[in-house]
Formats: structure tokens, sequence, C-alpha cells
């Protein structure tokens, strides 16, 4: 595990800061342990000024790994929402996190400030 060389991303503090100010629930789910989700919280999170997220869900809940979409609906149910355009995944990973997003009918949306995967122009 990198827990070691986690960092936040660039407009994650503004961004995860303006959701809880308009009262939006926040989620993380993650294929690394709760130990490094919990390390991910106490030394970068917190720190930052951020409230935890209101539900985390990671590799050790003995629920299917993304891009399974069990892990959006188990969010959903515990929301009390529907899963759809409305709720936006955000992740850094097309194979996992956007797959992720469009299995469970949510919008995505994919942080790629390394500039790491070219633009094809389509919709998948």
């Amino acid at each position: 595990e990198g827990r070691n060389t986690l960092e936040l991303e660039k407009g994650a503090v503004e961004f995860a800061s303006w959701l809880r100010h308009q009262g939006i629930p926040t989620a993380l789910v993650t294929r690394n342990s709760a130990l490094t989700v919990k390390h991910f919280q106490d030394k970068l999170w917190t720190p930052a000024g951020l409230q935890p997220f209101d539900k985390t869900i990671s590799r050790d809940d003995g629920i299917a790994a993304k891009p399974d979409p069990a892990a959006m609906m188990a969010i959903c149910d515990d929301f009390g929402l529907q899963p759809g355009p409305e709720i936006l995944m955000v992740g850094d990973s097309p194979a996992n996190d956007i797959a992720f997003g469009k299995a469970a009918g949510v919008s995505t949306a994919l942080v790629d400030s390394g500039r790491r995967y070219v633009e094809d122009g389509s919709d998948g």
C-alpha cells in the first residue's frame, strides 16, 4: 500500500468543503484497507480542516471491490437515495472509479491532474 505517499489532489479541500457547506453527504470507497483510510483521514483529511466522510467503504468491509457497483448501492441505501445522475462519483482511475460509477448508473468525474489519460472524445 502507498499509505506513506498519499496526498490530497489540488482542489480537494475546496471541493469537499463546498459539499459539506451545501449539506451534500460524502462517501469514500477504496480498494485500500480500513487502516489506510484511517491514516488518510488522520494525516491528511482532518489536518486540512475537513470533517470525516459520512460513510467509508474499504476492502475490509466485505463488499465487492470497484468497479462492481455493490458499494455504491450500499451508500445509496444508507443515504436513502436511488442511484442516478444526481449522484457524482469522483475518482482518478477510469478502469476502477469511472467504471464503478457508470456500472452504478451515477454521474462520473475523472480527476487526472497528472494528465495520464488522453481524452478521446468518447462518452465512455
